[in-house]
């Protein structure tokens, strides 16, 4: 099961919110090595804009960062993105972060953030199956029968267990992944 809602550190001369700011003015930079990156044409995507080739290395470098921390303390990691507080409606309408929002039995809507919403406002957006507005990261989680103990990846949450038949649920989290 795949959720998007979707830290980098600074490579000493620049932080990556500097690199983030100028983005937003227009000038690409590599936050790996600190130069302007040009815009150029790659075989498979075409011509990607300079802000498009700072957010895939950005999120290139998310999902490296968050997969080494999974091999290190997966438990930890996993409870971390399913975490969510509630947040108001100014952080909810950010431009960038994602949040996942639910209508009470009053019908107030109320909004929740997660670690994940946060990492990819950094990553910026895409079009991902013809759909603008998608996170360029992912957490994928395996999906489990509580019943017989079949672990499944690929599988949703509610799908029919293949051994009992029982609904899946998500289970632990097996890597990040950019979309």
């Amino acid at each position: 099961m795949i959720i998007t809602t979707t830290a980098y550190g600074s490579s000493g001369q620049e932080s990556l919110l500097s690199s983030i700011q100028k983005r937003r003015k227009g000038i690409g930079c590599c936050p790996l090595t600190m130069k302007i990156v040009k815009e150029r044409p790659l075989p498979h995507r075409g011509k990607m804009k300079n802000t498009d080739i700072l957010d895939a290395l950005i999120a290139d470098r998310i999902v490296e960062v968050m997969n080494s921390a999974i091999e290190l303390d997966s438990q930890a990691i996993g409870s971390l993105i399913e975490a969510r507080v509630a947040c108001n409606d100014g952080l909810a309408d950010h431009p960038s972060i994602q949040v996942a929002g639910t209508r009470g039995p009053d019908g107030e809507l109320s909004y929740q953030v997660g670690l994940l919403g946060i990492l990819s406002a950094l990553a910026g957006t895409q079009t991902y199956k013809g759909q603008p507005g998608w996170s360029r990261v992912a957490a994928v989680f395996k999906v489990c029968c509580d019943e017989c103990g079949t672990i499944k990846t690929g599988e949703m949450e509610g799908d029919p267990c293949p051994m009992c038949g029982r609904n899946l649920k998500v289970g632990p989290i097996e890597c990040f992944q950019r979309l």
